[in-house]
């Protein structure tokens, strides 16, 4: 890919490419973590381009941003002009699939969160609720990353969004991965509304024992663990039992990892954050015996991660 972007470059050829095409080849880059910054700057200039010549279709727009979020590769500027000009005049030509890759974004960029970002978010968020398109027509996996963008922009207090969210969620309750879920009940642990809580008792009662067989990582079970922990939501004794067990089984799998001496930076912080949900989220839903020996058992982690500490 390096060899092909290198060529592009030389041959000055990205001008010559449609918008969409420049889309894709941003997302192929993104997607195999080949974060060529010479590249990427050249491609945030093309597109910006086509945004000003009115040339950018709503596709060429999701697939773009996502991409330039997931290499960390983008500047206000670059956010500005495209969400000014291609994206907030023309909401409803988004499928909801597209808004969310783009809110996901806004979301990933969150510490440069400007006013831009949120009016986008907003513009989107009225369109939806319309249209009843997050009960209707959402799938699991859009539902996930708009109450993660929702949660990530700090986008809380939107009652009307937060209850289509988890009508949303219950519609779609049999049909989300663990991974989904996770990400899901994570997120809407923080956007209160009326059926938030309904919503969560459903997942322990129908969709989590069947989520931990199938299995969750290390980093969604903390997910997991502190929505249901911050919402005070029951768990059934066979369903607290099988969750002891994989998160005992998790420690132990961490503990492999960090042992790896090529260990990235960005993992060992999901270690780290994943265990300090579930430390926090023990007493409350095992009780204080069981909380503790959980934590007991988790102390080769403690130290571990602890020595690992800056």
């Amino acid at each position: 890919l390096r060899d092909i972007g290198d060529k592009l470059l030389e041959q000055e050829s990205l001008r010559d490419i449609d918008p969409v095409a420049l889309g894709s080849l941003a997302n192929a880059f993104s997607r195999t973590a080949c974060n060529d910054r010479r590249l990427f700057d050249e491609l945030m200039i093309q597109i910006k381009q086509r945004a000003m010549l009115s040339q950018l279709t709503p596709a060429a727009v999701s697939l773009s941003i996502n991409a330039f979020a997931l290499v960390r590769c983008h500047d206000e500027d670059f956010l500005q002009t495209v969400l000014e000009l291609a994206v907030i005049p023309q909401v409803t030509a988004f499928t909801l699939t597209q808004a969310s890759l783009i809110v996901d974004a806004l979301g990933r960029c969150a510490e440069e969160t400007s006013c831009i970002s949120l009016q986008a978010f907003q513009t989107f968020s009225k369109h939806w609720l319309q249209q009843g398109l997050l009960e209707e027509v959402a799938t699991p996996g859009d539902l996930a990353y708009l109450a993660q963008a929702a949660s990530r922009l700090r986008i809380t207090e939107d009652t009307a969004l937060n209850l289509a969210l988890a009508f949303g969620g219950l519609r779609q309750l049999g049909r989300f991965s663990p991974s989904q879920l996770a990400m899901f009940c994570g997120s809407l642990a923080r956007l209160p509304c009326s059926g938030r809580e309904g919503f969560l008792a459903a997942v322990a009662l129908h969709a989590l024992p069947q989520s931990l067989h199938q299995g969750f990582s290390f980093g969604e079970l903390g997910q997991m663990t502190k929505a249901l922990a911050s919402c005070d939501t029951p768990l059934t004794a066979n369903t607290l039992v099988l969750m002891r067990t994989k998160l005992a089984v998790a420690a132990q799998e961490a503990v492999a990892d960090l042992k790896n001496p090529a260990l990235s930076q960005d993992a060992l912080t999901g270690t780290a954050s994943a265990a300090e949900r579930v430390f926090e989220a023990s007493i409350h839903l095992f009780g204080f015996e069981q909380g503790h020996q959980l934590l007991s058992a988790w102390r080769p982690l403690t130290v571990l991660l602890y020595s690992h500490a800056p």
